[in-house]
């Protein structure tokens, strides 16, 4: 004979076999343990590019079989440094997902990683994925000249409005 079981949270359990047949019987018991299973993390796209000053948002949803999730954390860090996201917020959805949401306003050009940390009763799992910033391109507001009428050999100062943060433009 044969039964099959699905266990939803690690632990030891007792299980224990009967057999009754025509007033006799036997009943064999084991130990089974259900290892905890770490939580899987999916932060969406791999690779982001954005520009300069962006405030993006992301998404980090985390399944775990054992639905035992105690902490999301997100952490975003250049080669030197570790900033901390501009607000995180955690929400539990009907399927057992429980969804990190955080924001990050990338005010400076390069490569950064995002990392997204779920932790269950015992185990942690860290997911992450690369955000590239992009100088904002350079574009000429405004050229003004004053004044703006001259006679010859008259000096003129021009001035512009230049916007954008890709300084390496020419």
């Amino acid at each position: 004979a044969s039964f099959s079981s699905t266990y939803t949270q690690d632990g030891t359990y007792t299980v224990q076999i009967k057999i009754d047949e025509n007033g006799l019987s036997d009943t064999a018991t084991m130990d089974l343990i259900v290892s905890n299973v770490a939580p899987h993390i999916d932060l969406g796209a791999s690779i982001y590019e954005v520009p300069e000053g962006s405030l993006v948002d992301f998404i980090s949803t985390v399944f775990d079989p054992g639905e035992d999730i105690d902490s999301i954390t997100f952490t975003v860090k250049d080669d030197s440094t570790v900033y901390p996201p501009d607000g995180i917020d955690i929400e539990t959805d009907p399927s057992y997902h429980e969804k990190g949401y955080f924001e990050y306003t990338f005010n400076t050009q390069g490569s950064f990683q995002v990392f997204s940390t779920a932790t269950d009763d015992t185990v942690s799992t860290t997911s992450s994925i690369t955000v590239t910033v992009v100088g904002v391109p350079l574009e000429l507001q405004a050229i003004v000249a004053s004044p703006n009428e001259i006679d010859e050999l008259d000096t003129v100062v021009f001035t512009s409005k230049i916007t954008g943060t890709d300084l390496g433009q020419t």
